[in-house]
């Protein structure tokens, strides 16, 4: 068995996740549109924001990751608790993706994140046995556009 490549929590607001994500952080009701804002890809089909209840997931041993390819992903604790999800850049697009390309994002409670169309994802992960997410995609997503890879190494997140 391979040893996981363990990795810890990087800020949502790192600026080595401008290929992976953008920030969603508060703003003054009255804030134009602009540049500090998601762009979102939601042309592809009917857009679904629901809230999503997870059971919680192991972070011992991550051995799989997931992308959409037709749709940006928007996650926020619907319970105000930080949540971790593991990234990698769309463009990595081997048969195996490198588990050292992969970084872990912390959204603490009042952010959100945008995932970039293509990134390779998994999670959300998360303290609590379960949790609720507000999750924003297209209503087909999980049937249609669901495209998992497994990683070329096990992982081990490290939830702090």
């Amino acid at each position: 068995m391979t040893t996981p490549l363990t990795l810890h929590p990087v800020a949502l607001d790192s600026p080595g996740l401008a290929a992976c994500c953008s920030a969603i952080a508060a703003t003054a009701d009255s804030t134009p549109f602009g540049p500090a804002d998601a762009r979102l890809e939601l042309s592809a089909g009917t857009p679904r924001f629901y809230v999503m209840e997870l059971q919680q997931r192991s972070a011992a041993a991550v051995e799989k990751i997931t992308q959409h390819r037709q749709v940006t992903q928007c996650l926020a604790s619907a319970d105000g608790k930080p949540f971790w999800i593991a990234l990698a850049s769309p463009l990595e697009d081997g048969a195996t993706i490198a588990a050292a390309r992969v970084q872990l994002v912390r959204v603490n409670s009042g952010e959100a994140i945008a995932l970039h169309r293509c990134t390779w994802h998994a999670g959300p992960y998360f303290l609590e046995p379960t949790a609720r997410f507000f999750n924003l995609e297209l209503s087909d997503t999980n049937i249609t556009d669901h495209h998992t890879r497994p990683l070329d190494r096990p992982l081990r997140l490290e939830l702090r």
